[in-house]
């Protein structure tokens, strides 16, 4: 069973926090150059994507037919919306085969992440400071990319230098780090809390 988050991690006054520039430029980097559809988009947003659904405005993404292109998001971080963008997100790319990007709090130990997150390649990232915030985020986050195309795997790898990797294509040999990755992040996690 996983792991309950505390009051703070999942009552954020907000749920629209903005990616920083930084982390913005790493995703156009292995997406080369361009954000195809950002799915929870919002009036703040710096990704400039191609099309987009402003979260804000009653355009759901769940609802939605999702255009041909690279997809990143940086979905609400609710209790209840963490496991159901997962769900949608994993569905999208069995069926599109489209390149993603996902920034999401690092939930290894979460009932819902092994079934979205299994055959993908992570990025561990830690706290984030996120465009107008306060302070860093109250939890790690990291960066999840899903791919089948071996340059755009290349290019996750130099820009992200602690990835761990999943299980599409020449990926399955990955598969036994990124259990044994996700074992030692749940474990640490557990010893030193958020």
């Amino acid at each position: 069973m996983g792991r309950k988050l505390n009051k703070v991690q999942t009552s954020l006054p907000r749920e629209d926090w903005c990616t920083p520039p930084d982390i913005l430029d790493g995703v156009r980097f292995v997406l080369e150059g361009q954000i195809g559809l950002d799915p929870c988009w919002n009036k703040h947003a710096l990704t400039d994507p191609v099309v987009k659904f402003d979260l804000t405005q009653g355009q759901d993404a769940f609802q939605r037919k999702w255009p041909t292109g690279s997809r990143f998001a940086n979905p609400p971080y609710s209790r209840d919306a963490n496991p159901a963008w997962a769900q949608l997100l994993h569905r999208d790319f069995y069926w599109e085969k489209e390149d993603q990007m996902i920034l999401i709090p690092e939930s290894c130990g979460q009932v819902w992440w092994e079934p979205n997150f299994d055959s993908t390649a992570i990025a561990f990232l830690g706290r984030v400071q996120f465009l107008g915030a306060p302070h860093v985020s109250p939890f790690n986050l990291c960066m999840v990319l899903r791919t089948l195309s071996e340059v755009t795997l290349d290019r996750f790898r130099r820009t992200y230098k602690t990835t761990v990797l999943g299980r599409y294509g020449e990926l399955d040999a990955g598969e036994r780090h990124f259990r044994q990755g996700v074992d030692e992040t749940t474990r640490a996690i557990g010893r030193n809390g958020l």
